[in-house]
């Protein structure tokens, strides 16, 4: 996360974070701020005490794009258990002999049903009885302070309200439209127009995923070429956007874009 005087910036997995990173940075620093960089993907209960009064910046994606990103880029591969995987690696070597090297299909298979621990234990009942799939947990985890409490309280009144009026103190940054949003919030910042402008000229910044230097096989960790789309079969897509319902219920801006068509 980044922390300036004015605001934190949360940075969520594969959403675009490092792009704001380095526009962040190179920004702030040019007018002579500083900002504290602690805890990479550090969530909004990891904000320290003294900057939690602080405007929260995120930045958010698609779920559909969300989950081929985090396919395609393969953090799981030749690396040691993190926790940002989206699945329970023991139970995917169970399922799928070819583990690592698996398919599009069993990656969402395994994303959607082997992902025992989205949540803390105590909480751990809220995937089931809300059927929330990995990336709107992702969303909560970053955009919502007191996700878990608002999560419990929907379940128990199905009043949706508490937990986007959460959401909407929110700076959200798109993926989809990072450039345009990042020069958007420096200047709600105070940044002057001129210098924020290096927001809208910044090429995307594509991280690789190189273990130990060693280009990964099958296109993993490489610059993703193709489109979400072109991944997901219209059952692949039904089954995620059954557990991604409450993504769109909380996002307006995502309903009615992100339809699936076959090619």
């Amino acid at each position: 996360m980044l922390i300036s005087d004015q605001f934190v910036f949360l940075h969520g997995p594969k959403t675009g974070g490092t792009f704001v990173t380095e526009v962040f940075t190179q920004v702030f620093a040019s007018v002579g701020c500083t900002l504290l960089n602690i805890h990479k993907h550090g969530r909004t209960e990891d904000i320290p005490l003294q900057h939690d009064s602080k405007q929260l910046v995120t930045t958010i994606r698609n779920p559909f794009d969300f989950y081929a990103s985090h396919y395609c880029f393969g953090y799981w591969i030749d690396r040691e258990p993190s926790d940002l995987n989206l699945f329970d690696e023991e139970l995917m070597r169970e399922r799928f002999t070819s583990y690592p090297y698996i398919s599009f299909d069993e990656y969402v298979d395994g994303v959607l049903h082997l992902c025992p621990k989205r949540l803390p234990k105590d909480n751990q009942h809220l995937v089931e009885e809300l059927k929330l799939g990995p990336a709107t947990v992702s969303a909560l985890f970053y955009s919502a302070r007191h996700h878990l409490a608002l999560l419990e309280k929907f379940a128990r009144t199905g009043d949706i309200g508490p937990l986007k009026a959460e959401i909407a103190k929110t700076k959200l940054l798109h993926t989809e439209a990072l450039n345009r949003d990042t020069y958007q919030c420096l200047v709600d910042f105070g940044v002057p127009h001129e210098l924020a402008q290096i927001a809208l000229m910044k090429a995307p910044v594509k991280p690789l995923n190189t273990p130990m230097g060693t280009v990964l096989e099958r296109g993993h960790g490489q610059p993703r070429q193709a489109q979400w789309r072109e991944l997901f079969t219209r059952g692949l897509y039904e089954a995620a956007l059954e557990y991604e319902w409450l993504f769109f219920e909380l996002f307006d801006e995502y309903r009615g874009r992100n339809e699936y068509s076959s090619q």
